[in-house]
């Protein structure tokens, strides 16, 4: 075993599953950036207004802590993303 193998559990880092996920994560990434860039939105931001869109297609009210738990976000977190989109 050489230390190729050692890092990457590949001999080659292409065949390495995790450098292969990292690499599509990234391209992904980066189109999203691309494409919300255009709405003037953070990935972040966006998601946030997303699940604040599904959680209120039954008419509820929604809060911050519905937010979070429903993202799986902190909630001061949600609160200071929040408090941006606003001004």
């Amino acid at each position: 075993m050489n230390k190729t193998d050692i890092v990457f559990g590949a001999e080659k880092a292409e065949d390495s599953s995790g450098f292969l996920l990292w690499q599509v994560t990234t391209l992904w990434q980066r189109r999203i950036k691309q494409s919300l860039d255009l709405l003037d939105l953070t990935h972040t931001q966006f998601v946030l207004l997303a699940t604040a869109a599904s959680l209120s297609q039954n008419g509820n009210i929604v809060t911050q802590i519905d937010i979070a738990n429903q993202s799986k976000t902190d909630r001061m977190m949600v609160s200071k993303v929040l408090r941006t989109l606003q001004s």
